[in-house]
């Protein structure tokens, strides 16, 4: 019996049962074990229902994230999983990150908190964080704006700035040192330049500056000192052995004098009572109170131990007018403090003033 196959535009229909293939260009009904086919134009195979469910073809084909389903909203972050969720940090917290190697163009982080971090090797063009906390940073080359360290241990730093409680080097050689407190056992300077400089004990080999003001500067070898160059200088105690100066404007200039006696207990200088004066090599000026007999026509006494230099012989009377007169002689290499008087003295006293030339 024929069958007579027309074409319909529209079919309406409450249902239609189908017992074996139904085929369109695009889906399949009843397709072997398939329920339902969908393929492309070219006849692949894209999507089916079978007994076990739905299946699809893996497309090479973009999906919007949007699109999926449970996808947090985008936003700036690290994308993290935690309780069962996906969500977007700008924290990152890890207890622990192993990497055998890592190359790293750009790391921009304002906190990084790790427990353990580490890092065979790390190469990065540049590193941006505000805090860094580290026991231990090894590194061949390294450019550090700022750095704050309790304890930094390198073998080479160049910095532009460096700000630090203490530093223990070997060797320090910057360019220049901006520091409100410098404790230094050894300082070897090629050139400095300080607007205030206080030390203990300092050795310096040249000394240029325009205002040296010292409490106490003691020069232990002055010889060493070739030239000093000063427009002004004010100094409240300077002890020098030897000084060559062209121009000295003073004031005062107080002599170190070493004293013998006192104007009320004097010594009784002469040959009969005491006949020498240990006067201890002394280099100052020295100073003798002396006590002359009464009616006595000159006045002799031993200096020992009188260092070697010429001096000038001032001196001074107590209780009477009297002109007095000491020679310094030199008698057998020994040397003597002589005077004959014109006038008998009576209770006369005299301060004898030997002054090194």
């Amino acid at each position: 019996m024929g069958v007579t196959f027309e074409r319909f535009n529209t079919i309406e229909t409450n249902k239609i049962t189908i017992n074996n293939l139904l085929e369109t260009k695009n889906v399949k009904l009843n397709d072997g074990d398939n329920h339902l086919v969908i393929t492309n134009n070219e006849g692949q195979k894209l999507f089916w229902v079978d007994n076990s469910g739905a299946n699809i073809t893996c497309l090479d084909k973009a999906v919007f994230l949007e699109d999926v389903v449970g996808f947090p909203k985008l936003e700036e972050g690290l994308l993290s999983y935690n309780d069962n969720k996906l969500s977007f940090k700008k924290d990152l917290i890890l207890n622990k990150l192993n990497v055998i190697d890592s190359h790293i163009e750009n790391l921009l982080v304002d906190n990084l908190t790790l427990k353990n971090l580490s890092l065979p090797t790390l190469s990065s063009n540049s590193i941006l964080n505000k805090i860094l906390n580290s026991d231990s940073i090894n590194s061949v080359d390294a450019k550090i704006i700022n750095i704050n360290n309790d304890n930094l241990i390198s073998k080479n730093i160049t910095a532009d700035d460096i700000k630090c409680k203490t530093i223990n080097v070997e060797l320090f050689t910057p360019n220049e040192i901006n520091t409100d407190n410098l404790i230094s056992n050894t300082l070897i300077v090629n050139k400095g330049k300080f607007n205030e400089l206080e030390a203990d004990e300092a050795g310096i080999v040249k000394l240029e500056c325009k205002n040296i003001m010292s409490h106490n500067l003691d020069i232990i070898e002055i010889a060493n000192i070739k030239l000093i160059n000063s427009e002004e200088s004010y100094i409240n105690d300077l002890k020098a052995c030897n000084a060559d100066i062209k121009i000295l404007n003073v004031n005062k200039i107080i002599k170190p004098l070493s004293t013998f006696g006192s104007l009320t207990e004097p010594l009784k200088l002469n040959m009969i009572d005491t006949t020498e004066l240990d006067c201890n090599n002394e280099q100052n000026n020295i100073l003798i109170y002396n006590e002359i007999v009464n009616d006595t026509l000159q006045n002799k006494f031993k200096l020992i131990n009188l260092a070697n230099n010429n001096y000038n012989i001032i001196t001074k009377c107590h209780n009477q007018f009297i002109n007095v007169n000491y020679n310094l002689c030199q008698i057998n290499n020994e040397q003597f403090l002589f005077c004959k008087f014109i006038e008998k003295p009576k209770n006369l006293i005299l301060e004898i003033i030997l002054e090194p030339i």
